[in-house]
């Protein structure tokens, strides 16, 4: 039995919108489950059967065991179900109160270890109806807060508390009658550290986030979520709110983008695994398919349409976001295409080009062509997310006036932003090659770089053409560009630039 309603708590939970973080009710189904357990084991849900009293669970910050600090935020939690939920139950039962709302029939009882009763300054967060009606499927739900700053002000001490719903002074016709009480929860609460370890630092973070998102503050909640991903960058959990997040915030690329980091993260870190959370696949599927319905396919989604290049040097962006593949299109690197986008450059003279889309936000497929018919297409190189960040690269010698048709797609439909840069190296053509020098708003300077894939080159700086100064000593990556920040500021003065291999 008790599998049965752990199975059906948690399903029926995260029904009622228990996946997001906002919600406020993430992972209480296993709590809720527990209570029943402990209340079978007690004798009490076969007395709660008899007369249909209800079930009451409590939980403070998602758990019944809490250890906590003073100055992080509270958020009580409190279930009313039917004593038959995980079954099949005959009847309902109608909880109402004499006032206007049946929450008023709920309050939390927190004692010291002496057994003195506290006053807390609970906030309930939402108002529920005016009654509840309790059924196989329907579950009530309540939640009251605490905020850092009334936190900081409690005692440190050790502390039971308890939900009870309390209807005897009802006057409504049919509502249920009688006292109710959840199993006891317990609350540590300690002291502010200056530095927490791993795991404290995790469900702090996490807690404050939650806390900021059910206040309607998300923007906090990110920056809590931020906090926790910049010491623990691999953190499924972290991943996994944050993705939500942005969700719930309309950002659904950048959503799109964290969750698929996150399900990378459950194969990495979990490699025996049968299958991802289900949790984090319905995100990604729902992503999907609210971008792919809102999307304006780009404009050089078909071949037809490509974007043309032109140069020694380019870098261009765009995005796949509701793209699709056509009728006769090749699988490109041998990969099912699934949303390709175009474009297409003309070699100005012999020489090696180098093909990258690093910088964009998926994982890549890239192909290079010639042809003018996409179904008639001349594979010449193609790379399936091999280099940086899943991104793609291609090396391969050109010849002057000869076309060549370039498709970025994804790895099983993925989209986003792309970034596509080109750098082509022949006689005639300078071996290194500065461009696009801007001065960023902090004072510093940042240009790129191009050159031989994999040469050892050096960057300097100079005030007057006559003194140098070594900026950047690094090798050059197989794409051949790399860009170069210079934070030796000079407020005021000119600076020059020169690079050598």
């Amino acid at each position: 039995m008790t599998t049965t309603m752990t199975t059906y708590l948690n399903r029926t939970l995260m029904a009622g919108g228990g996946h997001s973080p906002e919600n406020g009710f993430a992972g209480i189904g296993t709590f809720v489950a527990l209570c029943i357990c402990l209340m079978a084991g007690s004798g009490r849900v076969a007395a709660a059967e008899a007369d249909a009293r209800p079930v009451v669970a409590l939980s403070l910050n998602g758990s019944a065991a809490v250890t906590a600090r003073k100055g992080w935020p509270f958020i009580f939690e409190v279930a009313l179900m039917h004593p038959q939920a995980f079954a099949s139950p005959t009847n309902t039962i109608l909880i109402a109160s004499t006032g206007n709302v049946w929450s008023a029939s709920v309050r939390i009882e927190i004692r010291d270890a002496q057994g003195q009763l506290q006053s807390w300054p609970l906030h309930l967060r939402q108002t529920p109806a005016s009654s509840l009606e309790l059924d196989g499927h329907f579950i009530g739900r309540l939640q009251w807060l605490l905020s850092p700053a009334e936190t900081v002000l409690l005692t440190g001490a050790k502390y039971e508390l308890r939900a009870i719903l309390d209807t005897t002074e009802t006057s409504v016709t049919d509502a249920w009658k009688g006292i109710a009480r959840s199993v006891p929860a317990s609350l540590d609460l300690g002291e502010p550290v200056a530095e927490s370890d791993a795991i404290e630092f995790e469900n702090q973070q996490t807690l404050f986030a939650r806390y900021a998102a059910l206040i309607g503050d998300r923007d906090l909640a990110l920056s809590n979520i931020d906090a926790l991903l910049n010491r623990y960058p691999t953190n499924i959990g972290g991943l996994t709110y944050k993705a939500f997040l942005l969700a719930n915030r309309g950002d659904r690329v950048a959503a799109l983008a964290v969750c698929d980091q996150a399900l990378q993260q459950v194969e990495l870190q979990n490699p025996t695994a049968q299958e991802p959370p289900e949790v984090l696949l319905k995100l990604q599927h729902d992503l999907i398919d609210q971008l792919q319905e809102a999307a304006v396919a780009p404009p050089n989604d078909d071949f037809a349409n490509r974007i043309a290049l032109s140069g020694d040097l380019a870098t261009t962006t765009g995005a796949n976001t509701g793209a699709s593949s056509e009728p006769g299109e090749s699988n490109h690197a041998g990969l099912l295409s699934y949303q390709s986008v175009w474009w297409t450059w003309t070699a100005p003279t012999n020489g090696s080009v180098a093909i990258s889309t690093e910088g964009s936000s998926f994982a890549t497929v890239l192909a290079v062509y010639t042809g003018t018919s996409v179904a008639s297409l001349t594979p010449v190189a193609s790379d399936a997310y091999s280099d940086t960040n899943l991104t793609s690269l291609v090396n391969f010698p050109v010849t002057k006036g000869t076309t060549y048709q370039v498709a970025v797609d994804s790895f099983l439909g993925q989209f986003g932003q792309i970034k596509l840069s080109l750098v082509l190296q022949g006689p005639g053509l300078p071996v290194l090659r500065l461009s696009d020098l801007i001065q960023k708003p902090n004072g510093e300077f940042q240009f790129a770089l191009t050159g031989p894939p994999n040469a050892t080159f050096v960057v300097e700086a100079s005030p007057d053409l006559l003194h140098w100064t070594p900026v950047k000593t690094d090798t050059m990556p197989r794409s051949g560009m790399i860009t170069c920040t210079d934070t030796q500021l000079r407020s005021g003065a000119n600076k020059f630039f020169r690079a050598k291999l």
